[in-house]
């Protein structure tokens, strides 16, 4: 939806809470329910952009714009962060009497 069609809606739907307060009669003040809500939803929205602004986005230079010397380009990490750790672990095919050297070749 275009935002041209957004403000348009919205003002169509602030001129109808206008008008069935002024024909209800229900505030002393025409149109005061109508401005109240219209006004505050558009207060909240302007506060939480500007909160999204100065709380979530990163400055323009937040990010490198490249590696560092010091990351390895394969596991990125390097001297800075430690040495690389692999998963260690009983590896399935190292057990007594598996593989081909024992008669089972895979097949069937």
């Amino acid at each position: 939806m275009t935002t041209s069609r957004l403000v348009t809606i919205t003002v169509v739907l602030f001129v109808v809470g206008v008008a069935a307060d002024l024909v209800i009669g229900y505030s002393p003040v025409p149109g005061y329910g109508a401005a109240i809500g219209l006004f505050g939803c558009l207060g909240l929205i302007l506060l939480a952009k500007r909160l999204g602004k100065w709380l979530v986005d990163a400055p323009e230079d937040f990010y490198p714009e490249e590696t560092p010397p010091d990351v390895h380009p394969d596991f990125g990490v390097g001297p800075s962060h430690g040495p690389v750790r692999y998963p260690t672990g009983p590896d399935p095919d190292d057990r007594p009497g598996a593989g081909p050297a024992s008669g089972e070749d895979g097949r069937g």
